[in-house]
C-alpha cells in the first residue's frame, strides 16, 4: 500500500544520503595522514579513527541483512527456534574475533586477512585466499542478501529484480569504492539503527 512505499522511499532515501555523506567526508580528509582513504590503511582500516559505537554497529549490520529478515524469519516460522543456533554460533565467533585474533591483527599492523598469509607462507598463497574469499563471499553472503532484498522490493514495490540488484550494486559499490571502510561503517551505523527498530516493531507486531 501507499504507507508500505512511503517509508521504503524515505528508508532509502536516508540509506542513500548517508553513504553520500560518509564518502563525502572520508574524501575531505583524502590527504590528511593515515587516515586517509588514498593509503591503504585509509582505505580498509578507516585510518584506525573510527570510535567504539561505530565499530560495534557496523559489526552488528554486517552480520544482519535482508537475508535474515526475509529467509531466517521464514525458516523460523515453518521450524521454530533451531533456526537461532546459527546466530547463536556467530556470535560467540565475533567475540573470539575481538578478544583473540584482533589483537594479534593490530600488533603485526596488518590491513587485509590475506596479508597475513603472505606475511606468513607466500604471495601466490595470498592470491588464493584472497580469489577464494571473494568468490566464497560474492556465492554466499552477497547473492543471498541481494535475493533477499530484491524479493522485498518486489513484493512491496513491484520493482522487478533484474532491475533493483543493479541499482543497489551500483550505489554500494560507488560509495564504497569513493570512501572506503569509513564511509561503508557510517552507513552500517544507519542500517544498524533501522535494523534495532523495525526488528523491534516487528516482534512486537508478531506478539500483539
Amino acid at each position: 500500500g501507499p504507507g508500505d512505499i512511503a517509508v521504503m522511499a524515505v528508508l532509502f532515501s536516508l540509506t542513500v544520503a548517508k553513504g553520500i555523506w560518509a564518502s563525502w567526508e572520508a574524501n575531505k580528509s583524502r590527504r590528511e595522514g593515515p587516515g586517509a582513504v588514498a593509503t591503504s590503511e585509509g582505505f580498509f582500516l578507516a585510518g584506525r579513527k573510527m570510535p567504539f559505537w561505530a565499530v560495534g554497529l557496523s559489526i552488528f549490520a554486517s552480520n544482519i541483512g535482508t537475508e535474515h529478515f526475509v529467509g531466517q524469519a521464514g525458516a523460523a516460522a515453518a521450524s521454530g527456534m533451531p533456526v537461532s543456533i546459527y546466530e547463536w554460533s556467530a556470535g560467540l565467533l565475533i567475540f573470539f574475533l575481538g578478544w583473540g585474533l584482533a589483537p594479534m591483527y593490530l600488533e603485526l599492523g596488518l590491513t587485509t586477512m590475506p596479508e597475513w598469509f603472505e606475511r606468513r607462507f607466500n604471495a601466490p598463497c595470498r592470491f588464493v585466499i584472497a580469489l577464494i574469499s571473494i568468490i566464497a563471499y560474492i556465492l554466499t553472503k552477497i547473492a543471498a542478501t541481494l535475493f533477499a532484498g530484491a524479493v522485498l522490493l518486489e513484493v512491496v514495490l513491484e520493482i522487478s529484480m533484474w532491475v533493483s540488484v543493479p541499482i543497489v550494486l551500483a550505489f554500494t559499490a560507488v560509495y564504497a569504492a569513493s570512501g572506503g571502510l569509513r564511509a561503508v561503517m557510517f552507513t552500517d551505523v544507519g542500517q544498524a539503527t533501522i535494523f534495532i527498530i523495525g526488528g523491534a516493531v516487528g516482534l512486537g507486531w508478531s506478539l500483539a
